[in-house]
């Protein structure tokens, strides 16, 4: 049986455990996903969740809406790195960098530009 995987990202796995991390049944995503305005069937769902079927972007986007999925990459364990779609992965370390430049006032970051430029 031919199963959908991205990546080696196994979709349907990530959903069903979403779906019971969620205390939620089946009845309840088809309620959720009716509000979303899509209509879905039990056997898509089920379809979906056996990876037998991967979902359309907007049936995606409902699930993350209805998961209250905030980060994609995460939640999918899907990585990128320097060789793929031209992305660097952060490490740990480099986001809290990234994230304290952020806060540092114009001043602050020039100089911390101008050091950095020294070893690029």
């Amino acid at each position: 049986m031919k199963t959908n995987h991205i990546r080696n990202v196994n979709i349907g796995e990530t959903l069903r455990a979403l779906r019971l991390n969620a205390g939620m049944n089946i009845e309840d995503v088809l309620y959720y996903m009716k509000e979303c305005g899509i209509k879905l069937s039990k056997s898509s769902l089920y379809a979906y969740e056996n990876n037998h079927k991967l979902p359309s972007i907007e049936v995606f986007f409902a699930f993350c809406k209805i998961y209250n999925i905030e980060n994609v990459l995460t939640t999918f364990n899907l990585k990128y790195g320097e060789n793929q779609s031209g992305v660097m992965k952060a490490s740990d370390k480099e986001a809290d960098l990234i994230r304290a430049y952020r806060k540092m006032d114009d001043k602050t970051r020039q100089i911390i530009s101008f050091i950095v430029s020294q070893y690029t």
